[in-house]
């Protein structure tokens, strides 16, 4: 939360902030209360069973281009498939030239993993105190039950549908058109961030004003480059 939040204070704010529009995506109360004490009616806390409803995978007309500033905190992991329909999202929600800040568990020594390419929708039964089951629906309206599924938090709208090497995740926001990608990952003991090896990161990007098709494929060529060279000791 504390490298969120500095991310955000990061970013560059008209003077007149009343203009400035920031939406979360289910962030935690903790940080939700934060941020609206410090941004007030400028922030804006959405969920995607409750309202106000947002569903970044199936954005609606209504919301594009309607944010200055996206925070995405542990939400993409959670998602159905593709991941690309909720990148999408995020781009088109933003305004031309806001930001996007966010975090999922991603890592640099695995390749990426779909659990559930399948589903487009479950509901989550109790099995015995403190286990539960899954039962997925399909395209075709067909149900598959889920044996040892994954939650973040407790059972929900938190079951693990994937995990993302890094370099995937990159790939995919570079693919919508998001520009100044930064992986945020050195220790900041001013503000209380210290990593221990292995711990992700927060992933900061820019939608462009204007889309240009070279510069994107020179960004795009750029940052896998040096996403590679970052961990490729690791990997």
């Amino acid at each position: 939360m504390r490298e969120i939040v500095c991310a955000v204070n990061e970013i560059q704010r008209p003077s007149d902030s009343s203009k400035f529009k920031i939406i979360g995506l289910s962030d935690a109360e903790l940080m939700s209360n934060f941020f609206n004490q410090k941004f007030g009616n400028c922030y804006l806390n959405t969920y995607f069973d409750s309202e106000p409803k947002l569903d970044i995978g199936n954005l609606s007309n209504r919301n594009f281009a309607s944010a200055d500033l996206l925070i995405s905190s542990d939400v993409y992991e959670h998602v159905f498939f593709p991941l690309h329909n909720s990148i999408l999202g995020s781009f088109n929600l933003l305004k031309p030239g806001g930001h996007l800040v966010l975090t999922m568990p991603w890592n640099t020594w695995q390749d990426s993993v779909e659990h559930y390419p399948w589903m487009v929708s479950y509901s989550v039964h109790q099995v015995s105190d403190g286990i539960y089951s899954v039962i997925g629906i399909d395209q075709s309206g067909s149900e598959r039950i889920v044996t040892n599924p994954v939650f973040h938090g407790g059972p929900g709208n938190t079951l693990e549908m994937r995990k993302i090497n890094i370099n995937v995740l990159v790939h995919e926001l570079v693919r919508v058109g998001f520009i100044e990608i930064k992986i945020h990952d050195q220790n900041r003991p001013e503000f209380g961030i210290r990593r221990a090896d292995g711990v992700m990161g927060v992933v900061t990007a820019r939608k462009p004003h204007a889309v240009d098709n070279e510069l994107l494929q020179s960004t795009f060529l750029k940052s896998i480059q040096r996403i590679r060279l970052k961990f490729q000791k690791v990997t």
